[in-house]
Protein backbone atom coordinates (compact mmCIF):
# COMPACT_ATOMS: atom_id res chain seq x y z
CA UNK A 1 0.00 0.00 0.00
CA UNK A 2 1.23 3.08 -1.34
CA UNK A 3 1.12 6.70 0.61
CA UNK A 4 -1.40 7.88 -1.66
CA UNK A 5 -3.75 4.82 -1.33
CA UNK A 6 -3.28 5.09 2.47
CA UNK A 7 -4.10 8.81 2.25
CA UNK A 8 -7.46 8.35 -0.05
CA UNK A 9 -8.71 5.25 0.44
CA UNK A 10 -8.01 3.91 -2.95
CA UNK A 11 -5.57 3.87 -5.90
CA UNK A 12 -5.65 6.89 -7.38
CA UNK A 13 -4.93 7.43 -11.52
CA UNK A 14 -1.66 8.93 -10.98
CA UNK A 15 -0.53 5.71 -8.85
CA UNK A 16 -1.85 3.50 -11.37
CA UNK A 17 -0.31 5.42 -14.39
CA UNK A 18 3.44 5.68 -12.62
CA UNK A 19 2.97 1.48 -11.75
CA UNK A 20 2.31 0.97 -15.56
CA UNK A 21 5.17 3.27 -16.87
CA UNK A 22 7.09 1.25 -14.04
CA UNK A 23 6.20 -1.71 -15.66
CA UNK A 24 6.39 -1.01 -19.02
CA UNK A 25 10.09 0.61 -18.26
CA UNK A 26 11.01 -2.96 -16.62
CA UNK A 27 9.68 -4.85 -20.16
CA UNK A 28 11.57 -2.86 -22.56
CA UNK A 29 14.86 -3.06 -20.31
CA UNK A 30 14.41 -6.49 -20.40
CA UNK A 31 14.23 -6.52 -24.09
CA UNK A 32 17.14 -4.52 -24.58
CA UNK A 33 19.15 -6.11 -22.52
CA UNK A 34 17.92 -9.49 -24.84
CA UNK A 35 18.77 -7.73 -27.96
CA UNK A 36 22.50 -6.21 -26.81
CA UNK A 37 22.95 -10.21 -25.67
CA UNK A 38 21.51 -11.65 -29.40
CA UNK A 39 24.00 -8.80 -31.07
CA UNK A 40 26.71 -9.93 -29.11
CA UNK A 41 26.11 -13.74 -29.70
CA UNK A 42 26.13 -12.89 -33.48
CA UNK A 43 29.64 -10.55 -33.38
CA UNK A 44 31.21 -13.69 -31.78
CA UNK A 45 29.80 -16.42 -33.85
CA UNK A 46 30.62 -14.29 -36.81
CA UNK A 47 34.32 -13.61 -35.29
CA UNK A 48 35.00 -17.43 -34.26
CA UNK A 49 33.45 -18.81 -37.61
CA UNK A 50 36.16 -16.54 -39.49
CA UNK A 51 38.73 -18.14 -37.23
CA UNK A 52 37.73 -21.29 -38.18
CA UNK A 53 37.26 -20.92 -41.97
CA UNK A 54 40.62 -18.76 -42.30
CA UNK A 55 42.59 -21.63 -40.36
CA UNK A 56 46.22 -20.34 -40.13
CA UNK A 57 45.80 -17.32 -40.96
CA UNK A 58 46.31 -14.52 -38.45
CA UNK A 59 42.89 -13.13 -38.02
CA UNK A 60 43.13 -9.36 -39.18
CA UNK A 61 45.42 -10.30 -41.81
CA UNK A 62 44.95 -8.92 -45.66
CA UNK A 63 43.19 -12.44 -47.65
CA UNK A 64 45.31 -13.46 -50.17
CA UNK A 65 44.49 -11.95 -53.59
CA UNK A 66 45.50 -12.40 -57.40
CA UNK A 67 48.46 -11.07 -57.86
CA UNK A 68 51.37 -11.51 -59.46
CA UNK A 69 50.84 -15.76 -60.19
CA UNK A 70 47.18 -14.82 -61.78
CA UNK A 71 48.59 -12.74 -63.90
CA UNK A 72 51.24 -14.99 -65.31
CA UNK A 73 48.38 -18.13 -65.25
CA UNK A 74 46.11 -15.59 -67.90
CA UNK A 75 49.03 -14.99 -70.05
CA UNK A 76 50.35 -18.80 -70.39
CA UNK A 77 47.00 -19.66 -71.37
CA UNK A 78 45.99 -17.08 -73.70
CA UNK A 79 43.33 -15.60 -72.05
Amino acid sequence: MDYEQYLYGEETAAARRGRALSWLASELGGLAAIVFAVMIGLVLGAWVARVILDGDRPVGAVPPTPGLHHMQDVKADGR
